[in-house]
Formats: structure tokens, sequence, C-alpha cells
């Protein structure tokens, strides 16, 4: 195995560089690499269902009618014309936003670093699930915040437990961060009445909760559709 050597730079890296760690994330899926492994370690998609003809249909289509805009550089908040679509796509889970409330990003992963130099100082306290998605985690921790959880069971957060973290915290938390729908990594979901009984512990706290909402159309069965919970208040 090759020697790791620093460049010889490292001792200009700033602090909050130099406190980053390695990311489980990205440990975990070198690992899904191997070919003798079968692994359930990182959360990666199913690609089979996937119809690559569309694609391929729609990057063809989008390249012969407007070559010039799709290679070309567009707004920083993202491209206009997808914004529109995200706000329709949001229709149907009766959350209401304008162009100027959307942000196009590379991925999840970046949102919550931003989410994490938008609203975290040194030493300010985020609340989140135990356990909770480990690449937020990392993204707060990256910022200095101090993590304080509030358990889970198989009905999802524990909205009376929330209630008695705030009442011990000696400082009011910058927001609770959540994963609602088929948590990851335990797999659970929040029930519809904790879904109500957490936004209105928020709104007499005066909380901000983050939403993280990236496996919500995944259910098997479209019976147990679970409102958003932006869809629930504005002050998600």
């Amino acid at each position: 195995m090759p020697e790791f050597i620093f460049d010889k730079w490292t001792e200009l890296y700033s602090d909050k560089t130099q406190a980053l760690r390695s990311s489980q994330i990205r440990d975990l899926l070198s690992v899904t690499a191997r070919p003798d492994i079968i692994s359930f370690a990182g959360g990666l998609p199913y690609t089979k269902p996937i119809k690559a003809e569309a694609i391929v249909a729609a990057t063809e289509k989008t390249l012969s009618n407007d070559k010039d805009s799709a290679l070309q550089y567009c707004a920083s908040e993202g491209h206009l014309g997808l914004r529109k679509h995200i706000i329709e796509f949001l229709k149907a889970e009766n959350i209401s936003v304008h162009d100027d409330d959307i942000l196009i990003t590379v991925g999840a992963q970046q949102a919550l670093d931003l989410i994490g130099k938008i609203f975290i100082d040194k030493n300010d306290i985020i609340l989140t699930e135990s356990p909770s998605y480990v690449g937020a985690l990392n993204a707060f921790l990256g910022y200095g915040a101090k993590i304080e959880t509030v358990p889970l069971d198989n009905n999802g957060l524990q909205v009376n437990k929330l209630k008695e973290k705030l009442k011990t915290l000696n400082k009011k938390p910058k927001f609770f961060y959540t994963v609602p729908n088929f948590h990851n990594p335990a797999g659970v979901t929040m029930s519809k009445k904790r879904r109500h009984d957490l936004i209105k512990l928020a709104e007499k706290e005066d909380l901000l909760i983050i939403e993280d909402n990236a496996y919500s159309m995944l259910g098997f069965n479209p019976d147990d559709k679970f409102p958003a919970l932006r869809s629930l208040s504005e002050d998600v």
C-alpha cells in the first residue's frame, strides 16, 4: 500500500479544513465497488427500472432545440425552467412556493453544507434524531455545531422526548433536522399524528425545522401517503 503524504501546504489550511474528517459515506461506497460484495451499506438507487432511453431522448431533444441555453451558464439559483417544473411537482405535495424559493444544488449534501454555512456558528446547538443521516452530521459538525439528539421508535420521532430535550438545553438550538420518510438509516416513517404534534411544538417553541424529504416517493402503497412537514407549516 503506498504511503499517504500530505502536501506541503497543509499547515496553511484553515482551522475548518483541518477539522474535516473522512466521509463515512465515501468509505462505505468504496466497499461497494468490490466484486465480492453484495452491499446494503450505501443509499444507492436501484437503476434497472430507470428508462435510459427516455433520458437519452430528452437530452437529444434539448440539445437539438436549445443547445446554446443548455450548454451555457445559468442563474446561480438554477435554470428557471427546471425551477418552474419543481414548483409544479411540489403542488402535488400541497406545497406552494415561488421561483425565488427554489435553489438547485448538485445533491442533498451540497444543500446540507449550505444550511450549515447559513445557520451555524461555532458551538451552536443543532437537534437531530438518533440515529441520524451521517452526511448531515458531518456537514453540521464541519461548521462547529454541537449535536443534541432525540430518539426514534417505530413511529418515527418521539415528539415528547424532543419537548423534554428542549427544556434541558441552556441555549436555543438553531434548528431541528429530521428525515420523516423512510428514515436513513433507521428505516422508520414518522406517523401523521406525530407530524402534526411536531409542527405544533415547533410553532410553540419558535423552532426551525429542516426537513430532509428525499425518500417521499418511495412508498410501495400509494394509500399510505404521508404529508410533507413543509405542507403543514411554512416554518419548515
